[in-house]
């Protein structure tokens, strides 16, 4: 199983859930709830090494924006020089969603809701966390932890969530499983009761008006409790929050513990740690596999020393006889490889004496049979070439009385020359006035 513990700053409490999955269902395994004050000293005993943080962040900027459509490698990019262009931050970590494409001015453009926080924020929240030998794994704000305990229900239609931390009510629309809208505001009541119904009117108004959207229904989630003293309605029904297949434990320790158990199961999308902490966790990671593995090897290796170790006076004798008999070996080795030496500097000359070379008595017969009575030859040259043939240059005089003899006797030589096996006529040549001839052929023999 894949143990997880993630852990929910609620003010001045920190609710902790220890978790694990099997078969993409997390189950929940134990909770606990620690002072603000008392939980470095937590984290010090605390045996788990690596957390999920859920946080309510002091200052958060959300909305959506408009960016022109690009290639999905450049969105990031842009959606963030468009974020620090709508929010005061120096320094801000961020997460995004494409909710779709709009045609703005004959313009395709994409539509996307963005929430960033404080850098610094994150690293002093952070910070903490590894100050006390521990890793974080993710950050996430607390809209997308519970919106992630509504994804399946109902995704295709727009619905609203309220869930509550401290004295504060957070309310966010989703529509096909991505958030379109945040907004908190502060309670007058434990209870869920006109004020809060009023600002949920309000609420579904506003982004009826500025998004069109209209919720379906609006969930109550977490440890909410309606008013018994409700004298008006939401505009949509009320519903409460569905377990779900994803999630098994008890229904009150759901209601108590919904942030850090919801952050579970929040897509790593939506995770705010800035890339110097993923790199530290992906390192801690490493380390730990790296050092399992050492581990393991030392186990391993000290096993085989030990079974080893048993049996060293028996194999010490062998291996004195075996050092005398590599000694003679070695003897012989020696002296194969000077021998080895010497037989190669005969062999190279016995190859190079019998290399193969082509049967130049074949060539005489051959130019024999296509003699003529009138040629005469003056020349013969045979140059060796690499690829096992020769080179022949043949050089003559016709003793015919006619140009026209003299070219008909050459003619009839070089088609009596190139028709026969092995022999390939690169050129032939003439001179009139001299009625001389010259030809260039190719000889192989193949036998």
């Amino acid at each position: 199983m894949n143990k997880t513990v993630a852990v929910s700053f609620e003010e001045s409490i920190v609710k902790v859930v220890h978790a694990s999955f099997n078969k993409d269902i997390l189950h929940v395994e134990k909770t606990t709830t620690v002072s603000l004050l008392d939980f470095d000293e937590y984290l010090k005993s605390e045996k788990a090494s690596t957390f999920i943080i859920c946080n309510s962040f002091r200052d958060s900027n959300h909305g959506i924006i408009n960016i022109p459509w690009v290639k999905p490698k450049y969105i990031r990019s842009i959606v963030e020089s468009e974020v620090r262009r709508s929010v005061d931050l120096k320094d801000l970590s961020f997460t995004f969603t494409i909710l779709g494409e709009k045609i703005i001015n004959n313009r395709k453009m994409l539509e996307v809701f963005y929430y960033a926080v404080s850098t610094e924020e994150i690293n002093e929240l952070v910070g903490r966390f590894y100050e006390n030998g521990k890793a974080v794994k993710a950050v996430y704000a607390p809209p997308f932890a519970a919106a992630a305990m509504t994804a399946g229900q109902g995704d295709t239609e727009a619905g609203m969530g309220v869930f509550g931390i401290g004295s504060e009510r957070v309310t966010f629309f989703t529509k096909n499983g991505s958030i379109y809208f945040i907004r908190s505001y502060e309670t007058v009541d434990s209870y869920f009761g006109d004020y809060d119904i009023q600002n949920i009117n309000m609420t579904i108004s506003y982004c009826f008006q500025n998004i069109r959207i209209n919720p379906s229904s609006v969930v109550l989630m977490g440890d909410i409790e309606l008013s018994p003293s409700l004298s008006t309605l939401p505009t949509v029904p009320l519903a409460s929050l569905l377990m779900g297949k994803a999630m098994d434990c008890d229904r009150d320790i759901l209601n108590e513990f919904m942030l850090p158990a919801a952050s579970c199961l929040v897509k790593t999308s939506y995770n705010l740690l800035n890339t110097e902490y993923r790199t530290l966790y992906m390192l801690k990671r490493y380390m730990h596999y790296a050092s399992i593995v050492f581990v393991i090897m030392v186990v391993l290796f000290g096993g085989a020393i030990a079974y080893e170790a048993d049996s060293i006076s028996t194999k010490k004798e062998s291996i004195e006889v075996a050092r005398g008999i590599m000694t003679d070996v070695w003897g012989i080795s020696e002296e194969l490889t000077t021998n080895e030496v010497r037989l190669d500097k005969h062999t190279r000359l016995l190859e190079f004496l019998n290399r193969k070379e082509p049967d130049m008595t074949a060539l005489l017969v051959a130019m024999s049979d296509a003699a003529d009575k009138d040629l005469l030859y003056t020349e013969l040259r045979a140059t060796a070439k690499s690829g096992n043939f020769f080179s022949i240059l043949i050089v003559g005089e016709s003793t015919s009385e006619s140009n026209a003899g003299t070219r008909k006797l050459l003619q009839g030589l070089v088609g009596r020359l190139d028709s026969m096996p092995g022999i390939t006529v690169q050129n032939e040549t003439v001179d009139i006035e001299r009625r001389t001839f010259r030809v260039d052929l190719e000889y192989r023999n193949e036998e």
